[in-house]
């Protein structure tokens, strides 16, 4: 069985080199890595596509009808397109990630083996009572999942809550509440104040500004984070072009990922306490 990881870029295409080397490197399970090319402006889709061609990596590109009014409506549509155009039609007899653009691996990290008599696997995500998973990283044993035409992915409004992507889930597993979940475990935002600085190895924490927030998922991947250059002010969602728009961030994530990539560094042993989801959400 094929891994399938479905990563949409929308901006960065030196993402998309570290990501592919980075899942190269660390990622035990056979796989392909298939990037879903979401870039609205012409020269920055042209620039993805030519990239997954320089490094033999399948690409896709996204319909010109999605709405992207906001980044939260914009992912959701791109994944939902995704699970339905992609995941039902060609890889259900696979297990398939969703995998953000700017996640990038950082140790060796076996999808079959993590997931173990899990289906569905993600980051809890709590809404009052609503709970779904993050769509940074999702992991499902697409055979497993009893109708998985009916999964949806969308944002809005469940049960009077706000819910961002992967919102909609919350009705797959209300009407499957056999499928057995898991949480993958994350340490949320590396800052002092989180009491989690050690979880990077010594040489790494020197070089680390706090305002990076960055964090690890499953021990394994790395999240840069707010790496689509969508950001959120005045109440607003708006696209920045333009490339990098945090270069000394840019700048330690890459130098970073060349220290694990060369084994000048590892990741050090960490144990995190965060508990599993049991079966049902």
């Amino acid at each position: 069985m094929t891994i399938r990881i479905l990563s949409p870029h929308c901006a960065r295409t030196d993402f998309i080199e570290y990501q592919s080397r980075s899942l190269a490197k660390f990622f035990l399970d056979e796989y392909e890595l298939i990037i879903l090319n979401d870039a609205k402006d012409p020269k920055t889709r042209k620039a993805i596509s030519l990239e997954c061609n320089r490094l033999d990596v399948m690409c896709y590109e996204t319909p010109d009808d999605l709405i992207h009014s906001s980044g939260p409506v914009a992912c959701a549509a791109v994944l939902q397109w995704a699970w339905d155009d992609l995941v039902i039609k060609h890889y259900t007899d696979d297990v398939v990630i969703f995998l953000d653009s700017d996640m990038f691996m950082i140790r060796e990290f076996s999808a079959k083996q993590f997931l173990g008599d899990a289906v569905i696997a993600g980051v809890p995500q709590h809404r009052g009572v609503i709970t779904y998973f993050w769509n940074g990283i999702m992991l499902f044993d697409v055979p497993r999942m009893p109708h998985p035409d009916r999964l949806m992915l969308y944002c809005g409004i469940v049960r009077g809550q706000n819910v961002d992507v992967g919102g909609m889930m919350y009705y797959y597993f209300a009407e499957n509440s056999e499928v057995i979940v898991k949480a993958v475990p994350h340490t949320s935002h590396i800052h002092s104040s989180n009491s989690n600085l050690h979880v990077l190895p010594t040489a790494v924490r020197d070089k680390y500004q706090e305002d990076y927030r960055i964090e690890i998922c499953a021990g394994s991947f790395l999240h840069y984070g707010s790496g689509t250059n969508w950001q959120f002010t005045a109440g607003s969602y708006e696209f920045l072009m333009g490339g990098d728009c945090m270069p000394p961030k840019t700048e330690f994530v890459f130098w970073f990922l060349e220290e694990l990539l060369s084994s000048r560094v590892a990741m050090p042993e960490v144990k995190y306490i965060f508990s599993e989801l049991g079966s049902g959400i």
